[in-house]
């Protein structure tokens, strides 16, 4: 449970700063990155899922997975789990470090309340009460899909 607020709380900050920023600078340079125009290249499927690998033929891009599942959001969730279990785990990884890293540029944002709160009972007391303020807010789908990506993956949900 940890693990899923930690991801969704982790996406809606980043989420919102691209989209501040993308709107709110005036001096953005455009993404002039090429496109991929080489056909998916099949790579693994599972039950409710197949996973897809473009850019793989090119010389300037870097390959690029394509997820594609189908069924109930548990089932969709599992089967991108087994499809990127090595992904999902890096990823985690990743976002940890990351957050142990940046987390102190982003305390000045929140209240004296908040930060008294983060240092005293850490960033999970933060992150379940992120969980309880916003889930009357977000469909279920959601939570059901997280709980099938941690079953397949092993990433702690």
């Amino acid at each position: 449970m940890f693990m899923f607020k930690l991801k969704a709380f982790i996406v809606l900050l980043f989420t919102l700063y691209v989209l501040c920023r993308s709107e709110c600078d005036s001096d953005v340079s455009p993404n002039n990155s090429p496109i991929y125009t080489d056909p998916p290249v099949l790579v693994n499927t599972t039950k409710n899922g197949k996973l897809y690998v473009v850019g793989v033929e090119s010389n300037t891009l870097r390959p690029m997975h394509v997820l594609h599942t189908w069924g109930t959001p548990y089932e969709m969730g599992f089967a991108h789990g087994v499809l990127l279990k090595e992904q999902v785990a890096t990823l985690n990884t990743q976002m940890y470090k990351h957050i142990d890293e940046t987390i102190d540029e982003y305390l000045h944002f929140l209240s004296p309340g908040l930060r008294k709160k983060i240092e005293e009972y850490g960033l999970a007391f933060v992150l379940e009460l992120t969980y309880l303020t916003t889930r009357w807010y977000t469909p279920d789908y959601w939570e059901e899909e997280m709980r099938g990506l941690s079953d397949a993956s092993g990433v702690p949900f």
